[in-house]
This record gives C-alpha cells, sequence and structure tokens, in this order.
C-alpha cells in the first residue's frame, strides 16, 4: 500500500514538469505533397499544413536506428519524401519542432 501511494505521489510530481516540457505535442507521419518556399510550409497527406520556423530541427534518416540522421535544411525537402513531423498546433496549423525524412 505504502508503494502505491509514493507512486500516485510521484506521478503527481512528475505530470507538471512532463507537459510543461511539451507532452502535448502531436506526431504525425506522411509524404509531403507540396512546398511552399515563400511561407517555409509544406502539405503533408494533401490536407495538412505543416509551418517549419527558424527553431524547426530537420533531420534525414540514415540508417534503421533513431540515432542515425543527419541535419538537413529545408531546401533539401522534397515533393513525395516520407516525413514524421512533431510538433504543435497555433490555429490550424501544426506547428514543426522537428521533421524526420525517412
Amino acid at each position: 500500500m505504502k508503494k502505491l501511494y509514493l507512486f500516485m505521489i510521484v506521478i503527481m510530481l512528475v505530470s507538471p514538469l512532463l507537459m510543461a516540457a511539451g507532452g502535448n505535442a502531436i506526431k504525425i507521419s506522411g509524404y509531403i505533397t507540396a512546398i511552399d518556399d515563400d511561407n517555409m510550409t509544406i502539405i503533408v497527406n494533401d490536407t495538412l499544413l505543416v509551418q517549419v520556423t527558424g527553431s524547426t530541427t530537420i533531420y534525414e534518416s540514415t540508417g534503421a536506428g533513431s540515432q542515425d540522421c543527419e541535419p538537413i535544411t529545408f531546401e533539401d525537402l522534397n515533393v513525395g519524401d516520407r516525413v514524421r513531423v512533431i510538433g504543435q498546433y497555433s490555429g490550424d496549423e501544426l506547428v514543426a519542432k522537428r521533421i524526420i525524412v525517412h
């Protein structure tokens, strides 16, 4: 019983920290179907508008492991690329924190 109470206390203390650290991030996967260079946006799966900002990190997967990635730039993205986008919504658009090209 003591372990249960201790576990509940730990969860109550850690939960706000996880939320403040971006615990509500949205993760989506799909294919880039359009790129707008002027506005730094991409469309994923013909429907989802993704805003890329100066603080968005973009990587290309170079192997099977999650650590096997190298940094690339917005200009390296191409229509047809399979991507995983992690970000948060601002209005109707997803603001990307990280994009990984597979």
